[in-house]
């Protein structure tokens, strides 16, 4: 409630079980007039790495959106009064990717929009 106050639910909860270095991604669509939130929690995982980028037809190149300024088992990206807004009046295909930096176990994230 705190991280995305007044949002909800922006397709189901992703969740795996990770060594560090490994990633899980989810693919989303990046909508104008909406603002997303992404939330990620690690059990064993101790630094949560969270990135979002454009999914593009060409082959290397995926811009970036953002990715987390935190770190620790509980991450955000958007978080609080900060969520993200698609700067394009078009909507595009987009993914996250999380991430264990540190630690092994289980990850789960959620995206959430109004």
């Amino acid at each position: 409630n705190s991280e995305a106050p007044g949002m909800a639910k922006e397709g189901n909860t992703v969740m795996g079980q990770f060594q560090t270095g490994q990633t899980m991604e989810g693919q989303f669509q990046f909508t104008p007039g909406k603002c997303y939130t992404l939330i990620a929690q690690g059990a064993g995982v101790t630094d949560v790495g969270l990135e979002m980028q454009y999914v593009t037809p060409v082959p290397g190149f995926s811009p970036t959106i953002g990715t987390n300024q935190n770190k620790g088992a509980q991450v955000s990206m958007g978080g609080k009064a900060n969520c993200l807004k698609p700067m394009s009046p078009i909507a595009a295909h987009a993914k996250f990717i999380v991430k264990a930096n540190a630690g092994a176990g289980v990850i789960a994230a959620q995206l959430y929009s109004k």
